[in-house]
């Protein structure tokens, strides 16, 4: 909005955006009020643009949700910014105050010469009660309405200070599977091992075997499945040319704590072993032989998983047996083979998961 000559660079202009309910008057109630008070004319979008000193005003008239109604103000000159808010019942009254508020803004001087009515379509004040006649042969004339007062209201400098930003919200992140956020569903996984380590003998050995597991959230239980392929042994006392040919198998439950750190989990295992190892003895071994033995161990284990998908993790496992079971082969009343009394066990995982 220019004042007075268009071509004086020093008046104040006014580019209007304003918004409101259905209800409640528009965006050219405002102008008629803004031109009621002053000689202005809106400039269009485009040419204010281009203007140096120009005031921005953008209004928005909304509905509350417990009743009545809200204006929100924000003013704009260069780098200055500024905003006004204020709440009543009626939107004609809201709408007259916040055409006020950007006349003041705009120039408050001009503003208090020319305040008056700001609303064209305001409903026409009540006529005043008619006297009743008195007791004459002609009745008076009925007293003619008094005219209503001007809106005069006391005019304040506005202040355009720089407009506050909003705090940053705070970003919450996804629940990692680690994270403790009530009780987590249970789940299953089948998984395949490969490696090898020292026992039952007390010889390296391969190890194959198949892993069984329930889990939720930090926990986890399993059963594991082990074999150990035949192995052919010379005997370590006695003729050089006696040997026996080993293999083993245990089955073992084991209970596991499970923190995890992003995408990888650090399984921390306690459990129990039992299976058997058999020998037999093999030629030239004079008059060969079968034996077996029983195995049962205390096994403490720890590990590492990387979880490439919810499906798959691939990691590895390491354990210490403890044999609670002490004895050996013999060939000839000569010992030939013993169980060993702490066991090595590394072994490479791959365990398919379902929910």
């Amino acid at each position: 909005m220019e004042r007075g000559d268009a071509g004086d660079a020093e008046a104040p202009m006014l580019a209007l955006d304003w918004s409101s309910a259905a209800e409640c008057p528009g965006r050219e109630v405002v102008v008629e009020g803004l031109q009621a008070m002053m000689p202005a004319l809106l400039v269009p979008p485009a040419v204010a643009e281009a203007l140096p000193e120009q005031l921005r005003v953008t209004g928005a008239l909304e509905a509350l949700p417990d009743g009545g109604y809200e204006v929100q103000l924000a003013f704009a000159r260069g780098d200055d910014r500024d905003a006004r808010s204020f709440q009543g019942p009626d939107c004609g009254s809201l709408t007259r105050a916040a055409t006020l508020v950007i006349a003041v803004a705009l120039d408050p001087v001009e503003t208090a010469e020319h305040v008056g009515p700001l609303d064209a379509r305001e409903d026409p004040p009540a006529p005043a009660p008619v006297q009743k006649p008195k007791l004459v042969p002609e009745p008076e004339p009925a007293l003619a309405p008094e005219p209503k007062p001007a809106l005069e209201l006391p005019v304040e400098p506005t202040t355009l200070e720089p407009a506050r930003e909003p705090p940053p919200r705070e970003r919450r992140r996804p629940p990692r599977s680690g994270d403790a956020r009530g009780p987590s569903p249970l789940g299953g996984s089948v998984g395949v091992r490969i490696g090898g380590g020292l026992g039952p003998v007390d010889a390296a050995t391969t190890q194959l075997g198949l892993d069984l597991a329930l889990a939720s959230g930090r926990w986890r239980v399993d059963l594991l499945g082990l074999w150990m392929p035949p192995r052919e042994l010379a005997a370590s006392v006695g003729p050089s040319d006696n040997r026996v040919r080993f293999d083993s198998f245990l089955v073992g439950a084991h209970g596991c704590g499970v923190p995890s750190w992003r995408t990888l989990e650090f399984p921390l295992c306690a459990g129990v072993e039992a299976g058997a190892t058999r020998g037999v003895g093999v030629d030239p071994t004079p008059d060969p032989r079968e034996a077996a033995l029983p195995w049962v161990t205390l096994t403490p284990g720890a590990g590492l998983r990387w979880v490439a998908s919810p499906r798959v993790a691939v990691g590895f496992d390491l354990a210490a047996p403890i044999s609670l079971v002490r004895g050996g082969f013999r060939i000839n009343e000569l010992v030939v083979q013993r169980l060993a009394p702490v066991g090595a066990r590394g072994l490479v995982a791959v365990d398919v998961r379902f929910p």
